[in-house]
């Protein structure tokens, strides 16, 4: 089970700003994820956040995380794993990235899949498309994304 808490990652003076952290422990390891949200100093304790405002803003990506881990078995991944499924979407990681890097797919199968016009114009008009090819790619690329494990 993830375990989720808010949390700075530095001391912080009393006229300093410092980035809130998502804390995440998983099978006995810990990592954390970095908010666009900043407390000040008043907002802390003992490197806890203590503001309810942002608390209630981080709250709502915890949420979202866990609706996330709620569609995979995360019981056998580490820490890193199940952050880096977490922060997919953030990282701006592309269909196109996935699908070639992660999906095996080559670039004129992925340019295909996004309806790009190809360098072989005469010789397209002369075959007749086969959009299956689009639904096994897109299908791989959500199996990727949702980690399915049936």
């Amino acid at each position: 089970m993830v375990k989720f808490s808010i949390c700075v990652r530095k001391i912080i003076s009393k006229n300093e700003f410092a980035y809130a952290y998502i804390r995440m422990s998983h099978n006995s390891q810990t990592d954390y994820i970095k908010t666009p949200f900043q407390v000040n100093y008043s907002q802390v304790k003992n490197f806890e956040i203590t503001h309810f405002p942002s608390i209630s803003k981080i709250s709502v990506i915890i949420t979202e995380y866990i609706e996330k881990l709620n569609r995979i078995k995360s019981e056998y991944m580490t820490v890193q794993e199940v952050k880096k499924y977490l922060i997919l979407d953030d990282e701006g990681i592309s269909f196109t990235t996935i699908a070639q890097n992660k999906c095996n797919a080559g670039t004129d199968e992925v340019a295909f899949c996004l309806n790009h016009f190809s360098a072989h114009r005469v010789t397209d008009n002369n075959i007749e498309k086969d959009f299956s090819r689009i639904d096994v790619l897109n299908r791989k690329v959500i199996d990727y994304l949702y980690r399915k494990t049936d």
